[in-house]
């Protein structure tokens, strides 16, 4: 079912390097009739591939299929972008979900980045990238 999502775009505040507040994260709201249901954080390390930060989508809109449109807009925004990556930590206690998840949505595991393992608060944590073309 296609959303029409409307979404602000918000540019990161420019602090000097070293200060606490510097970031390069760029961040999108969604809404859909008017009413928030998400945001994506972002950044784009040069003008050719834009690194996915966090998708939230809140609660009472999760699962109802927004998160592809979110991320196809996204990729929209800026001409020069052709890849987006996605860096995901998945509790391992639902290995491959997730990546699956992304999969349908058109991303490929990035093979040149081994897979990070990691426990916090006594949950197993793989750390992985994935990424699609855009253009």
């Amino acid at each position: 079912m296609p959303w029409k999502l409307t979404y602000k775009h918000k540019l990161p505040k420019f602090y000097e390097l070293g200060h606490p507040k510097f970031s390069i994260d760029e961040y999108i709201e969604f809404f859909f009739n008017e009413k928030y249901i998400g945001h994506i954080i972002f950044y784009c390390l040069n003008s050719e591939t834009m690194t996915i930060n966090r998708v939230y989508i809140t609660p009472n809109y999760r699962g109802k299929g927004f998160q592809l449109p979110m991320i196809n807009i996204l990729g929209n925004l800026y001409e020069s972008v052709q890849e987006q990556e996605i860096i995901i930590n998945e509790d391992l206690s639902k290995y491959g979900e997730v990546e699956n998840h992304y999969k349908k949505m058109g991303f490929k595991r990035n093979s040149e980045v081994e897979d990070r393992y990691f426990s916090v608060i006594n949950k197993k944590i793989r750390l992985f990238k994935m990424r699609r073309l855009t253009r």
